[in-house]
């Protein structure tokens, strides 16, 4: 289920199509309409909607998915470069989670995003939209259309605006989604001059009479000619004319706040959201300087348009660029609000959070941090764990220490002087991971103390997962060079599973994290080789339940990033080859639709940083 914790990366993506217009508009009242005109550009008759994709920093290449019911069958997949050298690509999911009950295949596009905004640096003034159902790039905004009030001729920065689904918010479920507008800060000639920047809010508009169309792939119920039974039916494809509408923005001035620190909230007793930020005051009754802290909830049944509930003045002088992050967005039950915020955590609950009379303890609690950092270098989320709603382990220099409720701070522990270390995050313990060049160790806290268990392993090769209990690592100070697979439960070491990896997939069908094994019979260095891989079975010695599918021969993994089934027909591994710090990521991709799992493709380099959380 996707909730507390998500960790959102939600800009930085995706893609551009494979031919270009550019749209135009008429003034509304409020607004500033700067569009160009219409290319009249014709459509492809044939297009299919993108289903997966690999991102490449500032290049976007589709996987074209093997789908055998296609008018033209592909049985091996294929890659299509659609962006190239652009810059800021930021993701557009617009679609709500009730949208996947639709099997138009066209529509049903669940966790694929629908529209990419990004810039063009040979061609700064322009705001470029692909809509990715019909791969077709348009221009929605113009900065050197005469009707530009501003003056302004190159963009700077642009940022999607987020909100959370209406519809699964109901369910109980934490899923970020963008609205259909794009944040944006302009300038005269220079973005690195302050006083020459604007901030806006784009409006994106489908224009009133303008449309194409194209023929798309749409799934039918046909008659079943290999059955005995005359009613029986099956799946088919057929090609149908879809209708689409070319865009337009529309700009009004806002807030430079929204470009710094805001933070999306559940607000659970309501079903909705809220932006929790951090930015120079609006109030009249302050200087233009002055820091405050402000909440804005939906003030529309559509849950856009936002106003400001309440806003006090910080008193932490904590600096405008400061890491603002609130830890818990989604919290359990009447869990409070834990905000990390520069070198200070803040605790708030959801009653003085969301009601507007509480100014008092508002206030109180903003003022009055639970911990400040000693080692402000250590104020990170890798260095710090929600235990639950009474207990936060954070480690502050060589410091391990529990922080109350009412922000009493008890020392547990004060570690060696090590290379490195992190809290590796467990639902019901806190694991240190604690490195140095010969040993790892995992320091398990449990009820205010701390027992250490030792694992011998090459540091530069043990793999962690947050909440999940796992590890992986290589051996070296045994007869036998491989990889080992182990569990964890309050902190006693399940028994070796050999030349074996963990890799969880997040399956977005499901909303569920699965565990599966990487197994190779030639591990050394750590590295697998022409893996198998198999659904983890905790029953059997081996770990190996039924398998999956395979890597292929030329493929070696040695650092899984990531891994995920994102719809029927797309599912990716996301891994390093070595260990080496900054090592390249490469793409592995699979259709999970198929019996067994050929993972093939490798593409380089790769993200998975677009990903909504999932809880493990």
């Amino acid at each position: 289920m996707i909730r507390s914790n998500y960790l959102f990366a939600f800009n930085k993506l995706l893609l551009l199509a494979a031919i270009s217009f550019s749209l135009a508009g008429c003034g509304e009242p409020g607004l500033i309409s700067d569009s160009d005109t219409i290319d009249t550009t014709i459509t492809p008759d044939y297009v299919e909607p993108v289903e997966a994709f690999n991102i490449d920093s500032n290049d976007l290449t589709v996987i074209e998915v093997t789908n055998p019911l296609l008018p033209n069958p592909r049985t091996v997949p294929l890659l299509t470069r659609l962006i190239s050298n652009k810059t800021q690509l930021t993701i557009l999911d617009t679609d709500l989670s009730a949208d996947r009950e639709n099997e138009n295949f066209p529509d049903d596009r669940g966790t694929i995003p629908e529209f990419i905004i990004y810039l063009d640096p040979g061609n700064a003034g322009k705001l470029y939209m692909l809509d990715l159902t019909s791969r077709r790039e348009q221009v929605i905004f113009d900065l050197a259309a005469n009707t530009n009030a501003i003056g302004d001729q190159i963009f700077c920065q642009i940022e999607a605006s987020h909100i959370l689904d209406s519809d699964a918010i109901l369910q109980d479920q934490f899923e970020p989604k963008q609205e259909f507008k794009i944040l944006a800060s302009t300038a005269d000639v220079d973005c690195s001059d302050l006083g020459q920047m604007n901030y806006f809010r784009f409006d994106i508009l489908p224009t009133e009479s303008d449309q194409y169309t194209v023929q798309q792939p749409v799934e039918v119920e046909v008659p079943d000619p290999d059955s005995s039974d005359p009613d029986a039916t099956k799946i088919a494809f057929e090609l149908q004319n879809i209708s689409y509408s070319l865009y337009e923005a529309k700009r009004e001035t806002v807030s430079e706040s929204l470009f710094l620190q805001s933070d999306l909230i559940a607000d659970i007793s309501n079903n909705s959201y809220a932006l929790l930020n951090y930015s120079e005051s609006d109030s009249v009754l302050t200087s233009p300087s002055t820091l405050a802290y402000d909440l804005q909830q939906p003030i529309d049944s559509d849950n856009t348009n936002t106003f400001q509930l309440w806003e006090h003045t910080s008193t932490n002088n904590i600096s405008l660029n400061a890491d603002f992050q609130v830890l818990n967005p989604y919290p359990n039950g009447s869990d409070d609000f834990v905000i990390l915020h520069g070198d200070k955590l803040v605790r708030l609950s959801q009653s003085i959070m969301f009601d507007k009379i509480q100014d008092s303890a508002r206030i109180n609690a903003l003022a009055n941090p639970i911990y400040t950092w000693t080692n402000p270098a250590d104020a990170d989320i890798s260095k710090l764990n929600i235990l639950s709603n009474e207990t936060i382990l954070v480690l502050d220099g060589n410091d391990l220490k529990q922080i109350a409720t009412d922000g009493t701070v008890t020392l547990i522990r004060t570690l060696a002087n090590v290379e490195e270390r992190a809290l590796v995050k467990s639902d019901a313990d806190a694991l240190l991971l604690e490195t140095n060049a010969s040993k790892v160790s995992f320091l398990l806290i449990n009820t205010g103390s701390g027992g250490l268990t030792n694992i011998v392993g090459q540091t530069e090769s043990l793999q962690t997962f947050d909440n999940q209990d796992i590890f992986d690592y290589r051996q070296l100070d045994s007869m036998v060079d491989q990889r080992i697979a182990r569990t964890q439960s309050s902190g006693t070491a399940s028994p070796e599973i050999h030349d074996s990896a963990w890799l969880p997939i997040k399956n977005y069908l499901t909303d569920t994290t699965e565990m599966h094994l990487l197994h190779s019979s030639n591990t050394a260095g750590g590295i697998l080789r022409s893996a198998s891989i198999y659904k983890y079975d905790a029953m059997e010695s081996t770990g190996q339940g039924e398998l999956k599918g395979a890597l292929e021969l030329e493929y070696e993994i040695a650092k899984v990033i990531d891994a995920a089934i994102i719809n029927e027909r797309f599912g990716m591994i996301w891994a390093t080859k070595t260990f080496e710090e900054g090592a390249p990521v490469y793409g592995y991709y699979f259709n999970p639709s198929d019996e067994q799992w050929s993972v093939s493709l490798s593409t380089t380099p790769a993200s998975s940083d677009w990903l909504p959380f999932i809880e493990p």
